[in-house]
C-alpha cells in the first residue's frame, strides 16, 4: 500500500510540474542515447568528463553542418509557407466544396446520410483538437528553446555522475532487497534505454527518406514535411499516417497525380520502416499489446498534450514493469508466508 500511495503521489505531482518538464525529459533521452558512446570511451581510457565533452563537440560540429545546409532551404521554406498559407486556404477551401458538392449529389437514404455527416463531424472536430495540440506543442517548443537549452547541461552532469548515483541509490536501498530493486531497475532501464534509442533512429531514418523522397518528388516544403513526418514517426502506430497526411494534402492542392506519388512514397517508406528497420532495430523493446500501445496513446493526449502522446509508450512500459515486480514481490511474500506456516 505504501508503494502505492507513494507511486500515486509522485503521479501527481508530476503531472502538476508538466509545463517545465520537457527540458528534463529531453535531457533522460539525450543520457539514454549517449551513454553507449560514453561507457565504451570511457572503457577506452578516456576520462568520463573529456569523453562527454568530446561527443558533444562531435554533435555540435555534425548539427552545425546538418543546419548549414538546411537551415537556409528551412527558413526558405517556412518564408514561402507564410506567404502560401492563403493561397493554399483557398485551394482547400475549393477543393471541400467541390467534395461536398459532390457528395450533396449523392442519393444515399437520410437515415445513412445523416449517420455519414455525424461522422464526418465527430472526425473534423477530433482532427481540428489533434492538430491544434500539436501547432501547441510546436509554438511551446519554439517559444521554450531557451528553455531547452537546459537539457544538454543537465544532460552533462547525469552522464558524469551516473556512477555516483548509482552508488547513492544503492546505499538508500534496504539492504535486504537490494538485489530485487536492482533486478526491477535493470530491467526498467533495458526498457526504456532500448525503446528511447531505438525509437529516435528510426523516426531520424524515416525523416530523412521522407524529407529525400519529397524532393524528388518535387513537392513544396519538402523538407519541413519530412521534419514533420520524422517527428510524427514518434508515435506509435499512428505517427506515420499523422507524418504523411501534411504531405499528401499539399500534393493534392497540387495534383491528384502527385498526391497518388506521396502515397506510395509514404507506403514504401512505411514497409521499410516495419520490415527492415524496426525489427532490426527495435525488436520487442517494450513488450506491450497494441491494444495497451493504442489506449496509452489515447490516455497521454488527454491527459498532457502531444508530449503526452510521445511519452505514452514508455510511460505504459514503465507501468508494467512496475506493475511485474510488485507481482513477483507479492508472490515471493506469499510464498515465504506458506514456508512460515508449514
Amino acid at each position: 500500500m505504501l508503494g502505492i500511495a507513494a507511486g500515486t503521489g509522485a503521479a501527481a505531482i508530476l503531472f502538476r510540474l508538466r509545463g517545465v518538464l520537457p527540458p528534463f525529459i529531453l535531457a533522460i533521452a539525450m543520457v539514454y542515447i549517449l551513454s553507449p558512446a560514453v561507457d565504451l570511451l570511457e572503457r577506452k581510457g578516456f576520462r568520463r568528463t573529456g569523453a562527454i565533452l568530446g561527443i558533444y563537440a562531435v554533435i555540435a560540429v555534425i548539427l552545425a553542418l546538418v543546419f548549414a545546409r538546411l537551415l537556409p532551404a528551412l527558413l526558405g521554406e517556412l518564408t514561402g509557407l507564410g506567404e502560401a498559407v492563403p493561397g493554399l486556404a483557398r485551394d482547400l477551401t475549393g477543393f471541400l466544396e467541390r467534395v461536398e458538392r459532390g457528395y450533396a449529389r449523392t442519393e444515399l437514404p437520410e437515415a445513412l446520410r445523416q449517420a455519414v455527416d455525424d461522422t464526418v463531424s465527430a472526425l473534423e472536430a477530433q482532427v481540428q483538437r489533434l492538430t491544434r495540440s500539436a501547432v501547441d506543442s510546436l509554438l511551446g517548443l519554439f517559444s521554450g528553446l531557451l528553455l531547452a537549452v537546459i537539457a544538454p547541461v543537465v544532460a552533462f552532469y547525469l552522464l558524469r555522475d551516473l556512477e555516483h548515483i548509482k552508488s547513492a541509490v544503492n546505499r538508500a536501498l534496504p539492504r535486504e532487497s537490494k538485489g530485487q530493486w536492482w533486478a526491477f531497475l535493470d530491467e526498467l532501464d533495458a526498457v526504456l534505454g532500448g525503446f528511447i534509442r531505438g525509437q529516435v533512429t528510426i523516426a531520424v531514418i524515416v525523416g530523412a527518406l521522407s524529407t529525400l523522397a519529397l524532393v524528388l518528388l518535387g513537392v513544396r516544403f519538402a523538407v519541413i514535411l519530412g521534419l514533420t513526418a520524422g517527428v510524427f514517426e514518434l508515435v506509435p502506430y499512428f505517427g506515420p499516417v499523422l507524418g504523411a497526411m501534411p504531405a499528401v494534402a499539399l500534393a493534392l492542392l497540387e495534383s491528384p497525380v502527385l498526391a497518388l506519388k506521396v502515397i506510395l512514397a509514404f507506403v514504401l517508406i512505411q514497409q521499410v520502416e516495419s520490415v527492415v528497420l524496426a525489427p532490426k532495430i527495435m525488436g520487442d523493446r517494450v513488450g506491450l499489446h497494441p491494444l495497451a500501445v493504442i489506449v496509452a496513446v489515447l490516455a497521454g493526449g488527454q491527459l498532457f498534450g502531444f508530449l503526452g502522446i510521445i511519452l505514452a509508450v514508455p510511460g505504459a512500459a514503465t507501468v508494467k514493469v512496475v506493475a511485474r515486480s510488485l507481482w513477483r514481490l507479492a508472490a515471493r511474500a506469499k510464498q515465504g508466508g506458506s514456508q512460515g506456516g508449514v
